[in-house]
């Protein structure tokens, strides 16, 4: 599982009202919950589900909506679905409504399939039809009108994306009252712009304490402040952040340090696993690739006893014990 699963999934848990605004007949969150902890795939299967999500809008059993997140159109994508689909219609015995959104068009420029068909021996043995949706085909402005926060964070992958568009939706995410929902969806909307522009053309809108914490801002700062005896201190520590971003160092890195370790609290708290040192406690892992895996890990936990288990596990594995 890479960046864009988890970046996703994590939208999927704090804001999926946000994502279904993308399914035509939903204008409503009253009753939406995901249950797709309330089982665990078998074995051996690839992956779990990326998203399952219940609505209940009337009396009756509700509509539960299956959510695949492909990052661009694959030649599997199809396949994969129907896999899903049949483990969730199998397991919950209700009907179930998949739902693949594709994130980027894609180097290949695949289409994005809506059908999987399946053959033997040249001859049709199921045909299963699902919903697709094309992020990029969606419009900035469309998305930003949406009372959607969820979807803000996405707008860098709309086809008319621009930095005034970006701006924009960053300005909209500040009006977000929740303070750790608002720091998270401002970490997606900055490391997706990341994948479209450069990282100076961002450097406005890179959290503070990104900058706080990095040994770029430590050695942008110390060169600042010898810079500054001679032309006054903010210039030189602005020039010295200047050459720091166009030189890239470790900003990036850093960056995608801080967002692995947001998808990590977010993970903890939709499951109340959440405990007040766990920032800190996860600002001593300093390893991306265990970040990662520690994250694809909260978010399949199915309780918040297991989530605890793998936090411990991951800090006693940095700690060498």
């Amino acid at each position: 599982m890479g960046l864009w699963d988890l970046t996703f999934k994590t939208l999927a848990r704090a804001r999926p009202q946000d994502l279904l605004r993308l399914v035509s007949g939903f204008d409503g969150a009253r009753g939406l919950r995901p249950i797709d902890k309330e089982f665990a795939p078998p074995p051996r299967m690839p992956r779990p589900l990326d998203a399952l999500l219940e609505y209940r809008d009337d009396p009756g059993d509700g509509t539960v909506f299956h959510l695949e997140f492909e990052a661009e159109p694959r030649a599997d994508a199809g396949l994969r679905a129907f896999e899903h689909w049949c483990l969730a219609r199998l397991l919950l015995q209700r009907p179930v409504r998949t739902v693949v959104i594709y994130l980027k068009r894609g180097a290949s420029r695949r289409r994005p399939k809506n059908v999987y068909v399946g053959r033997l021996d040249g001859r049709k043995q199921v045909s299963f039809r699902f919903e697709a949706i094309a992020l990029w085909k969606l419009s900035a402005k469309s998305v930003l009108a949406w009372p959607a926060p969820g979807l803000w964070a996405t707008v860098p992958l709309c086809h008319d994306v621009s930095l005034e568009s970006i701006r924009t939706a960053f300005e909209q995410l500040e009006s977000v009252e929740e303070e750790r929902l608002r720091r998270e969806l401002e970490s997606v909307l900055y490391w997706i712009a990341g994948t479209r522009f450069e990282p100076k053309d961002l450097r406005w809108m890179v959290p503070k304490e990104v900058f706080m914490k990095s040994s770029t801002y430590e050695a942008t700062l110390d060169e600042g402040r010898q810079e500054g005896l001679k032309r006054g201190l903010q210039q030189g520590i602005e020039e010295g952040l200047e050459r720091g971003l166009e030189q890239g160092r470790d900003l990036e890195r850093h960056v995608a340090l801080v967002m692995l370790r947001r998808l990590c609290l977010c993970a903890l708290r939709q499951i109340d696993a959440l405990e007040e040192e766990d920032e800190a406690r996860l600002d001593t892992l300093v390893d991306p690739k265990r970040l990662e895996a520690l994250a694809e890990a909260l978010i399949r936990s199915r309780n918040a006893n297991a989530a605890r288990r793998i936090l411990r596990k991951a800090l006693r594995r940095r700690a060498g014990h």
